[in-house]
């Protein structure tokens, strides 16, 4: 009977993967209405048409954001009845691994910061961090009772930038900003258009896009989306066109994407504010039943020159790192910085005119090299010493002949 079971096994379909990461995809944290039957979704907008629905193991009610971790894995924030906090969720089952022992109070964004722990903006709480034990800490509390910290993004010089809400009421603005190692603040933009900020990203030319979307009645509600350059000059980008904008990320230079829970979309904005819907709850024709998206809340743009690692790098092993890209670059040299620095690299430096900032000195780190295979993927087994037990190597990839700067990553080494 063995060998009929091992033929009957070997003739089942293998399982489908629960989702698979292209550079390009757009990944949603799709939320609901409290007060529907349905659950919250993660949803995967391909680069090349259509939208994927990440199965997962246990339904997510109020999934808030949503990022591409360094391994590939995506990483969600949740606000649910049982557990608030992050999960990460398995590219190949589905299964969602809790990343928080303690549950958070209302978490909305996260990143990784320098040291490869997870910052998370937990509403009042502040910013928390999450190690890698899974012990959540408050890193930078709110500056006052009631302040509510909504967006957090790790700028290349390891800094976090952290946008705050007022507490209901205030008739001051939000305020965006910067954190140093100790988590104390530096202001970077208090500004009248920015009475409730939430979402946050950056630019390449080193200015931070914001979205606004004040709850509570108030005369200096926008619901727009604002440019806060380099100095600390707000202006406005889109207002009439938005309803209540939530998350903002940057797809091209000079095109940001931006979710829209009232509009149920997400849209895209150029920088002379003119906006078209990318995907909308109503294109299906039926605006009753949260298909293709629901109330997108955070927004994942995968890398278009894309950096994956291990989640740990192992002290006196190799540690495999991938960087995959568009096959159409194939035959472009593509170099791999490795440091264990981490620093703001202005590229104009080696790319003259480039307006862009590299996390990694290319001129002070180790260098691997290769040309671009046909696939559009390469990889690269980079020796990790056992002296390096203790640190966290920093990591960002550069593709020459087209000018594309990876995404950072942190890897601690154990």
């Amino acid at each position: 009977m063995a060998p009929i079971l091992t033929l009957l096994l070997a003739a089942l379909p293998a399982p489908a993967q629960a989702y698979r990461l292209e550079p390009g995809d757009v990944v949603i944290a799709d939320s609901t209405d409290p007060l529907s039957q349905r659950h919250g979704e993660i949803r995967i907008l391909r680069r090349r048409g259509g939208v994927h629905t990440v199965p997962t193991s246990a339904p997510l009610r109020f999934p808030g954001d949503v990022i591409v971790d360094r391994d590939g894995w995506l990483a969600v924030t949740e606000w649910g009845v049982f557990f608030s906090g992050v999960y990460r969720i398995d590219p190949a089952t589905g299964d969602l691994v809790a990343a928080n022992l303690q549950s958070l109070e209302e978490p909305f964004q996260l990143c990784r910061d320098a040291a490869g722990d997870f910052l998370v903006a937990d509403s009042y709480h502040g910013v928390v961090r999450i190690d890698e034990s899974g012990q959540a800490t408050v890193f930078s509390p709110a500056a006052d009772p009631g302040d509510i910290a909504i967006g957090i993004l790790l700028a290349p010089s390891g800094s976090p930038v952290v946008s705050e809400a007022p507490q209901a009421g205030s008739s001051r603005p939000g305020q965006i900003f910067r954190l140093d190692p100790a988590g104390n603040r530096t202001l970077l933009v208090q500004d009248p258009l920015l009475p409730f900020p939430n979402g946050i990203a950056l630019a390449a030319d080193g200015s931070l896009l914001a979205t606004d979307l004040d709850p509570y009645p108030s005369p200096h509600a926008h619901h727009g989306l604002v440019r806060v350059d380099r100095s600390g000059r707000a202006a406005r980008i889109a207002w009439n066109s938005l309803r209540a904008p939530k998350d903002v990320e940057l797809l091209l230079p000079g095109l940001a994407l931006v979710s829209d829970v009232d509009d149920e979309s997400v849209l895209a904005v150029r920088p002379d504010g003119s906006a078209r819907r990318v995907v909308a709850e109503q294109q299906d024709g039926d605006p009753g039943n949260g298909l293709p998206v629901d109330r997108p809340f955070g927004l994942a743009v995968v890398p278009w020159l894309w950096l994956t690692t291990p989640l740990i790098a192992a002290a006196g092993s190799p540690a495999s790192i991938t960087v995959r890209t568009l096959p159409e670059f194939a035959g472009t040299m593509l170099v791999l910085a490795v440091s264990t620095h981490r620093e703001a690299f202005p590229l104009d430096r080696i790319w003259p005119g480039d307006p862009q900032t590299a996390a990694v000195d290319p001129l002070r780190s180790v260098l691997y090299r290769q040309r671009l295979p046909a696939t559009g993927e390469a990889r690269f087994p980079i020796p990790v010493p056992a002296s390096l037990a203790g640190r966290t190597l920093q990591l960002q990839a550069f593709l020459a002949g087209r000018r594309l700067l990876s995404n950072a990553v942190s890897l601690p080494v154990r």
